[in-house]
């Protein structure tokens, strides 16, 4: 039987990194899903997950849905969305732990 090694993870941040240089990395990869940006204040990490990374990624997702579904709150699992602010600077792509904070403070002050 031959055992299948799957790649590890795989991170690199740069500083001192402009706004629209992220945001030109965003466009050039915008139907990929990886690597994955993550910019915030001139900060750029540029993530390779590994499927282990996902895996987790997922249960967590499904586990959070779950619990919303039992406490009546609307959720939604919107996967590797990303969500920019460029008055603050800042661009993520959440986890599902932490989707409703972090999307009530990237998009309810969009409006």
């Amino acid at each position: 039987m031959e055992t299948v090694t799957s790649p590890a993870e795989q991170r690199v941040v740069l500083h001192n990194i402009g706004w629209n240089t992220y945001e030109r990395l965003l466009a050039d990869h915008e139907n990929n899903s990886a690597p994955r940006l993550t910019y915030d204040r001139g900060e750029l990490e540029i993530m390779s997950p590994s499927p282990e990374h996902e895996k987790f990624n997922r249960r967590i997702a499904q586990l959070v849905l779950a619990v919303a579904e039992e406490l009546n709150i609307e959720a939604e699992d919107l996967g590797s969305t990303t969500f920019r602010r460029e008055d603050l600077s800042a661009a993520s792509s959440p986890t599902p732990a932490s989707t409703c904070r972090t999307r009530s403070r990237f998009v309810a002050r969009t409006a």
